[in-house]
């Protein structure tokens, strides 16, 4: 089971310590291209003594691509692939000509096979699916995809990215100094948010999803995911071991997008 699943950890002693129990598939969020996770550098990466991922979920500018392209081919040698968000990161990868794997994570919108497809087919190794969908849309797309991909089953859910410094604007105009990883109160629902901001952006995420009943899925699946941020190691290594899930999220209720939805629920 180890061998599945793709996971991060918050520092190095967390990514040494995941090594060591068997977890060799680790991610890395590099430093000054990740929002949202505790992030590490260049020099952490190159100082592991195993390959590991480094994910790269920023929407990015050409000055900031140029950038990037220097330190994804210092890192080549010692890494087992990139992880990104902005698909201009897969052009750069096609570029220099990256040998290993490119992994495309767009958060929310890899919802059906068709388009997941037509992205595979277009050259990456694997997509992560959304973890948005039902049980039923996740046998669909396993059922379909022409290369195997990453299935989400554990962490924060992220349901909001925005470029913007939301928690320093909300200081400046209120002349506040409130702490750059916080937690807000969602007024219609009362629900507890984390909301976590760095130079480059500010996320939202909302609760924890445990959804590892499905690692017993074995088509066409790479890797199944875990997000380990704010949450503590040997906690979620327990409970992927008990296989928890705790029926949050979206896996067991169809998305409300309109009206109609709600009446063919009822």
């Amino acid at each position: 089971m180890k061998e599945k699943i793709l996971i991060n950890g918050s520092s190095l002693e967390e990514v040494k310590l995941l090594y060591k129990k068997g977890f060799v598939n680790i991610y890395l969020p590099l430093k000054d291209y990740c929002v949202g996770y505790e992030e590490f550098s260049v020099n952490d990466i190159m100082s592991l003594d195993f390959k590991s991922y480094v994910l790269i979920n920023r929407i990015l500018t050409f000055k900031e691509i140029d950038v990037l392209k220097k330190i994804i081919i210092k890192l080549e040698d010692k890494v087992r692939g990139i992880i990104f968000e902005d698909i201009g990161v897969f052009e750069l990868l096609k570029e220099i000509n990256f040998s290993k794997d490119m992994i495309y994570f767009p958060n929310h919108f890899a919802t059906n096979w068709q388009s997941i497809n037509a992205f595979l087919e277009s050259g990456l190794t694997s997509v992560v699916i959304s973890n948005e969908i039902t049980k039923e849309e996740v046998d669909k797309i396993l059922s379909k995809v022409s290369k195997e991909v990453i299935v989400p089953i554990y962490g924060y859910n992220q349901i909001m990215y925005s470029r913007r410094t939301l928690i320093s604007n909300f200081n400046d105009y209120y002349k506040l100094n409130l702490s750059k990883d916080n937690k807000i109160t969602e007024k219609m629902s009362k629900k507890e948010l984390r909301i976590k901001e760095n130079d480059f952006g500010t996320v939202i995420f909302d609760e924890v999803y445990k959804n590892t009943s499905l690692i017993d899925k074995k088509k066409n699946v790479k890797y199944f995911l875990v997000n380990t941020t704010y949450l503590e190691i040997e906690k979620v290594l327990e409970d992927l071991k008990q296989r928890v899930d705790n029926n949050k999220g979206f896996l067991n209720k169809k998305t409300i997008y309109k009206m109609g939805d709600i009446r063919e629920r009822s």
